[in-house]
């Protein structure tokens, strides 16, 4: 045991002399505690974001933040492999101390010598620390490699109608893979593509052909055209024009006076909705404003957010039914400002129709479909939403009650519940839409047995004719 402790005593007096000489030595260069830095472990960090999902046809650019905080960055290397080949990217030496770099690299795969149909290639940074040590962070990625642009052609020949209307488009999409997103782009909006067997079976024998309805928007703006466009999985983009005409509508302005007992009776309750604090110490133009600007958009995105792509098979024949004897209270497109004691507070574009006809009306099914929703909406009160399939829905709000529940098949003419004024409602009435991949669309049109034949029916069959889908051949 004495030897042992021996052998322990002489192995920590000679430790403590090796750290002592090696400190002094570390001195003469600086002191040591700035060269113990030069021996540090830490790894740099890398961070990267890359601009489109693969390589195609258009360049894609990456971008890569590297930064180490002790000795700095000495190299930066960025390579692709595929099937065994190495490929030199990007590399890039730091001779003064850098702690913190970020570059772009534009990513051309045929320049780089990347081939498309061989799997995906993988992109490799590499980053060294200036320590002693020359410590490294490596992150790779997999990436498909496609130079093929999806290909689409408009099958249908007019697409004619009014702002805030609808139009239906046929079309079919080629080179494209499981992953491509393809539709119609109009302004800020894009109402997506889906398989025609979804609006007619006798499609399924023809699987590159899509349909697609679009709205001519509301709010439009001079230099907008509708566009159909296809977007493959690494970003590659196929497009194609397509003749259209759309005829303005003249919409009406209404001005509303708001009165205390509105305010305090129908928002300050939808404010505790929203789970705002102080309501109290709000004035009453504050507290409409915040539901009028601030839960009525929240509430509409929940419905955009429900219906957009939301795909199943048409249900719906011929012309929407429209609610017995309701008289037209609001139009679609109505633009209303808002007033309180004669100040402006705010002001709502109206996406449905109002109409009103005795107090607690029954509310029917306007076509077959599915509850895809059955409660309190927000502004809209009690709402019922249902999915007549190829991406078309109607939503009937400020109900006084609910009688269908979600996921219930309905037919045409089921009772849904009863006409309201819940929400934010100031009498009795229903607030019916018709909507599009979740966009507003004017109800009046899907009403019209007439505009159905027209826009939806007779395309569907010419294009059905041209194609000879469902012919029988002798």
């Amino acid at each position: 045991m004495r030897f042992l402790f021996l052998l322990v005593t002489i192995g920590s007096i000679v430790s403590a002399v090796a750290v002592v000489f090696f400190h002094q030595e570390l001195a003469s260069f600086g002191g040591p505690l700035k060269h113990l830095e030069y021996f540090e472990s830490g790894k740099p960090s890398v961070v990267y974001s890359l601009g489109k999902p693969g390589i195609g046809v258009e360049k894609s650019t990456l971008e890569v933040t590297v930064s180490d905080d002790i000795m700095g960055i000495d190299e930066l290397v960025i390579r692709a492999t595929q099937s065994g080949k190495e490929y030199d990217i990007f590399k890039k030496s730091y001779p003064e101390k850098v702690l913190r770099d970020q570059i772009k690299v534009t990513l051309d795969g045929e320049k780089i010598g990347l081939a498309e149909g061989r799997g995906t290639a993988t992109i490799q940074i590499s980053t060294f620390d200036s320590s002693f040590n020359s410590n490294a962070a490596k992150v790779s990625f997999a990436v498909d490699v496609d130079y093929d642009r999806p290909e689409v052609e408009v099958l249908t020949t007019q697409h004619n109608g009014a702002v805030g209307g609808v139009q239906l488009l046929l079309y079919s999409l080629r080179d494209s893979d499981s992953k491509t997103v393809s539709g119609v782009e109009f302004g800020s909006r894009f109402y997506h593509g889906a398989p025609a067997s979804f609006i007619d079976s006798a499609f399924a024998s023809r699987p590159e052909v899509y349909f697609v309805f679009f709205g001519f928007p509301l709010e439009e703006r001079d230099g907008e055209r509708p566009r159909l466009i296809a977007t493959d999985s690494v970003g590659n983009e196929g497009s194609a024009s397509l003749s259209y005409r759309m005829r303005k509508r003249k919409w009406r302005a209404a001005k509303i006076a708001l009165e205390e007992p509105f305010i305090e009776d129908k928002v300050t309750p939808l404010l505790r909705d929203m789970k705002v604090e102080g309501i109290s110490s709000l004035s009453l133009q504050e507290r409409f404003r915040m539901v009028n600007d601030g839960y009525r958009k929240e509430s509409n995105n929940r419905v955009r957010e429900l219906l957009k792509r939301n795909f199943t098979e048409k249900q719906w024949e011929g012309a929407f039914d429209r609610m017995s004897g309701g008289a037209t209270q609001s139009s679609f497109g109505d633009r209303r400002t808002y007033f309180f004691h004669d100040e402006q507070i705010g002001g709502s574009l109206h996406e449905g129709i109002d109409l009103a006809a005795n107090a607690r009306s029954a509310v029917k099914a306007a076509s077959d479909g599915k509850v895809l929703f059955a409660e309190d909406l927000g502004v809209y009160g009690k709402t019922v939403i249902i999915d007549h399939g190829a991406g078309v829905a109607t939503l009937y709000g400020h109900l006084s009650d609910v009688s269908v529940r979600a996921d219930e098949n309905v037919a045409r003419g089921d009772k849904l519940g009863n006409s309201g004024s819940s929400g934010l409602a100031g009498g009795d009435h229903l607030h019916f839409e018709v909507r599009v991949d979740g966009e507003p669309v004017h109800p009046i049109e899907w009403w019209d047995s007439r505009w159905i034949k027209d826009h939806v029916t007779s395309k569907i069959a010419d294009v059905k004719s041209f194609l000879g889908v469902g012919r029988v051949l002798n």
